[in-house]
């Protein structure tokens, strides 16, 4: 057998014949050294993991490691470690495979530098309200009403109201602000009062990636239905005792749909395959209605996840990206463009501005634990510095209100900065930009400080400003961004990100 394909037999299925049932794994990742690989196969409701080759020597990749499961027809979710001297390098998954009975299917991983191998942190339990308007680590929800519905918190549950005429269409509730990870997390809300069941008025809970991409519970018209995406799973008359808690569960590639009485004993109603997007997903709750309603009552939501918040963040720096496969990866799905044109190219972020108005940024999905770690950047090319054009590298405490800490470079300054909010800055320093010394950025926290810090060759670091960091950094979106604001801008031409998190070349 060849260096290059690794076979893993029945350490992962019994019964397999030379031409049973399994996936032909090719395993990639550019730049990273790689000495074993921990592959984690969840199918038949069971999670079983091997470690490949047993004893750990160099790998050369990519390589392709053949699976061999039950010799029948099944769903499998392969999610990769790779180590090197024991300390993990880099992560993947493939989302969830059908494997026909019989065969041997392909797939394949791109394994992303950084340490955080899906389940250990960032998971979607991190979300917890108990509604009285405690202090979060960071902001959780955005916010949306519609149509005449009313939203608000109220002596500990959230309250969305039909009280007058609401419109066909009409919603309200709350969206988790960042993304996290579903896997092997659990998410639990009381519903201790609902809307009215004999009109089309519903209330739902969902975990979701996008609008068509989600799993819910959701009681409509005295039915309550659990769903992935626009089907139907499973449906059963409403029963507001019995179905007083709702829980959406993942465990070993399965999402569980259960509900219980009193939050202690849950029946579990359906199951499926955990979707793919799983790793990246939002938390909804909210109300709305599908046809003009009046006085249709409220539904209550109360103690999610019981108020108190399970796991934690992400180290800041397992959020690596090289910007070498051409495309926006799902680690930035909060990005946006406004008369820019972003491309990923050559192993570079490049932002191509127009004049007033104009202004692009990569949002990090997640949230990350920036305590005694740090977020890096290379500029390899600045905008057009006398132009009217700012560019930043920015860890956003609330990317809404614009809170966090900042290196831009802005009209020919660098300047370091906690902003106070979208038009408030307090500027610790500021010198004049110079495009190799301050080819590299870098934001650092120790001992309850944050350092500014730039470099010329993204090894040898200065510290150019250092404050008490003010807000909390337990749970901070990452934000690289450039904006185009004075109207005397013609030419404010390219700017360029590359080796984010990553070392230099």
């Amino acid at each position: 057998m060849s260096r290059r394909a690794l076979l893993i037999a029945a350490a992962l299925a019994a019964g397999c014949t030379q031409n049973g049932t399994g996936v032909l794994l090719t395993v990639a990742g550019p730049g990273l050294g790689v000495d074993q690989l921990t592959i984690r196969a969840s199918y038949d409701g069971k999670v079983v993991t091997h470690d490949t080759p047993s004893t750990p020597r160099a790998l050369t990749l990519p390589t392709s490691v053949t699976l061999a499961l039950p010799d029948h027809a099944t769903t499998v979710s392969l999610q990769v470690t790779a180590l090197a001297a024991g300390t993990i390098v880099g992560t993947g998954e493939t989302g969830a495979l059908m494997v026909p009975a019989h065969q041997v299917v392909p797939a394949s991983v791109t394994l992303s530098p950084g340490s955080h191998p899906p389940g250990v942190c960032g998971q979607i339990g991190l979300v917890a309200d108990d509604f009285q308007g405690g202090t979060m680590p960071i902001p959780e929800w955005n916010r949306f009403v519609s149509g005449g519905i009313t939203l608000a918190p109220a002596g500990g549950d959230l309250v969305i109201g039909f009280g007058g005429a609401v419109r066909s269409g009409a919603n309200a509730g709350y969206t988790s602000r960042a993304w996290y990870d579903f896997t092997g997390s659990t998410v639990t809300i009381e519903v201790p009062q609902m809307v009215a069941t004999n009109v089309q008025a519903y209330a739902n809970f969902a975990v979701q990636r996008d609008d068509k991409q989600y799993v819910e519970i959701l009681q409509e018209h005295g039915t309550i239905f659990f769903a992935l995406g626009s089907t139907d799973l499973a449906s059963a008359i409403y029963d507001p005792t019995a179905q007083r808690w709702w829980q959406l569960r993942e465990s070993a590639g399965t999402v569980y749909f259960e509900v219980s009485p009193d939050g202690t004993t849950w029946r579990t109603v359906v199951t499926t395959p955990t979707p793919a997007w799983a790793r990246q997903s939002q938390l909804v709750l909210g109300a709305g209605a599908d046809a003009a309603v009046s006085n249709a009552g409220a539904v209550h939501f109360r103690s999610l996840n019981r108020g108190a918040a399970a796991g934690v963040y992400c180290p800041a720096h397992s959020l690596t990206d090289d910007f070498g496969d051409g495309v926006r990866g799902p680690e930035w799905l909060a990005s946006y463009t406004d008369h820019a044109t972003v491309t990923e190219t050559g192993g570079a972020l490049d932002i191509a501005l127009q004049p007033r108005p104009s202004s692009a940024e990569y949002i990090s999905s997640w949230a990350y634990d920036l305590t005694g770690d740090s977020i890096t950047v290379e500029v390899p090319a600045a905008a057009q510095v006398a132009d009217g054009a700012a560019m930043w590298l920015h860890a956003g405490v609330d990317e809404n209100a614009g809170t966090g800490y900042e290196i831009q470079c802005d009209e020919a300054q660098m300047i370091y900065a906690h902003k106070n909010s979208i038009n408030g800055a307090t500027v610790l320093a500021q010198q004049v930009y110079d495009g190799t010394q301050h080819r590299w950025w870098r934001l650092r926290e120790s001992g309850g400080t944050m350092f500014y810090e730039t470099s010329g060759d993204g090894r040898a670091w200065i510290a150019r400003a250092s404050e008490p960091a003010l807000f909390p950094i337990t749970a901070a979106r990452i934000q690289l961004g450039v904006s185009v604001y004075d109207a005397a801008a013609t030419a404010p031409g390219h700017v360029r990100f590359a080796h984010f998190n990553l070392p230099p070349p």
